[in-house]
């Protein structure tokens, strides 16, 4: 067996709460979701309009964040983004203040919840669990919950935002697919906004790990960016443009299909339950059978998909 190196929550030191900021910079933070163009002209309008003189430690992470010109590692990007607690969170999916992460952290708890039939008595796998968005509002929902990350730095962000729960660990992952966890460990396991920013080799060896960790009925879900749907091809769209002639930086955004996700996870020996596809976003449910060969039986996944004509979930 592997060691597995996991920290427990307790005692962790707090920090202020992010400021709410007001609606006409949310609203402007919300445009900048679909890029602007990395130019100094562009860049000064978004200091402008965004306000980021009023927060020059997260103006610095923003702005170095894009002008970069450096190769960086998954590890350096994401270290990089936990220096600032603010940009973190807009780093994660593009929260500006607390109050947002935990509201949509908890409605995808619930999501997660439902669909996957999570119950009181299961372990949980988050891999790359970011600030802990999700993993703070569904961790108390189970028995143990463990966070997976290639960042120490946000597994620390998500430690302290959940120094609070007694049944939450963490464990810093080399980022190659590699799990430090002995088989059969998990009940269920979720890569929530994860895999569309690694390649497809990397997707691959963590759903074959993914599997290997999973008990007998355990179930898995992730989701990527989605190449066959209309939004989801506009996107796509959308970042051949906005990289044209630039270099792209190592978390990029990646596409997939139905047809790649659901190869990966029968290759890996899990059998696929489910790969909603009718939104941007791909959503593969796919389960490790019962020693018998029988499979699991899955919640209500209607509220799974984000809305038609949205990156992401309204709320």
């Amino acid at each position: 067996m592997r060691h597995c190196p996991v920290w427990f929550v307790g005692g962790w030191r707090t920090r202020g709460r992010m400021t709410v900021t007001d609606t006409r910079r949310d609203a402007t933070r919300r445009k900048s979701l679909t890029g602007y163009e990395r130019t100094p002209r562009a860049l000064v309008e978004r200091f402008r309009e965004e306000e980021l003189w009023r927060r020059p430690r997260y103006a610095w992470h923003r702005l170095w964040g894009d002008l970069n010109p450096f190769p960086r590692s998954m590890r350096q990007v994401w270290d990089f983004a936990a220096g600032d607690e603010a940009y973190a969170a807009h780093m994660v999916n593009g929260s500006p203040d607390e109050a947002t992460l935990r509201r949509t952290g908890a409605k995808m708890a619930e999501r997660l919840t439902t669909a996957l039939a999570i119950e009181p008595s299961h372990m949980v796998l988050d891999l790359g669990p970011g600030v802990a968005r999700v993993g703070r509002e569904l961790a108390p929902r189970v028995r143990r919950w463990v966070g997976a990350d290639v960042s120490r730095k946000m597994l620390d962000r998500a430690a302290e935002r959940m120094r609070h729960l007694d049944n939450a660990a963490f464990a810093l992952i080399p980022g190659d697919g590699a799990l430090p966890f002995p088989d059969a460990l998990f009940d269920c396991a979720y890569a929530h906004l994860v895999y569309f920013h690694i390649d497809k080799q990397e997707v691959w060896e963590s759903i074959r790990e993914v599997a290997r960790v999973l008990k007998p009925g355990g179930v898995m879900y992730a989701d990527t960016w989605n190449l066959q749907n209309e939004d989801g091809w506009q996107r796509w769209l959308a970042e051949v443009e906005h990289y044209r002639g630039r270099r792209r930086p190592v978390h990029h955004n990646r596409w997939s299909t139905e047809a790649e996700m659901r190869t990966f996870a029968e290759r890996a020996g899990l059998a696929p339950l489910a790969c909603l596809h009718d939104s941007c976003w791909l959503q593969l449910i796919a389960a490790r059978p019962f020693t018998d060969g029988t499979l699991p039986t899955l919640g209500d996944l209607s509220t799974l998909p984000p809305p038609a004509g949205a990156w992401y979930y309204n709320d």
